[in-house]
């Protein structure tokens, strides 16, 4: 484990918690990785970007999300890791990814469960950016330049 400082930002869609994460970064002077995220774990683990992007904070369910919990905690083997389904191994590789970036520098890291990955790391600092229904649909409208519905439903997706 690393003595640099990472801030991991979980947020609700629509929040802001992006940009939040963007200006404490530049004012700490140090990297902000969100999709970014998503080459490097593409890169370190010789899976294509793409099937990040499609599997990209898909929401999961309890049940996948545990079992991918209990084959990280429990350590996965070379064989185990070959049988595992592509949604396992792409959550993995994040992991990973989030792992090597805490112990090489201090960062701030929105999403990508970044705050369970480094559960066990002492300097990490973990947010979470909330808002408003109301202030959430005028950012996504603004940021996707859609009507009220449509940011609605981008919202609970």
């Amino acid at each position: 484990m690393s003595g640099n400082l990472v801030i991991t930002i979980g947020r609700q869609c629509g929040s802001s918690g992006k940009i939040i994460g963007q200006k404490l970064a530049e004012e700490m002077g140090v990297k902000c990785y969100d999709k970014e995220l998503l080459a490097l774990a593409a890169k370190n683990s010789g899976l294509c970007e793409e099937l990040f992007e499609t599997h990209d904070e898909k929401p999961t369910n309890s049940f996948l999300y545990s079992l991918v919990m209990d084959t990280y905690s429990m350590g996965y083997t070379t064989s185990g890791y070959m049988d595992m389904p592509i949604n396992h191994k792409i959550f993995l590789a994040q992991f990973d990814t989030i792992k090597q970036l805490a112990d090489q520098e201090s960062c701030v890291i929105v999403g990508r469960c970044a705050d369970y990955a480094l559960a066990d790391y002492p300097k990490v600092v973990s947010v979470f950016i909330t808002a408003s229904d109301e202030d959430r649909i005028a950012s996504l409208k603004k940021l996707y330049n859609v009507e009220e519905a449509k940011a609605k439903d981008i919202m609970v997706k």
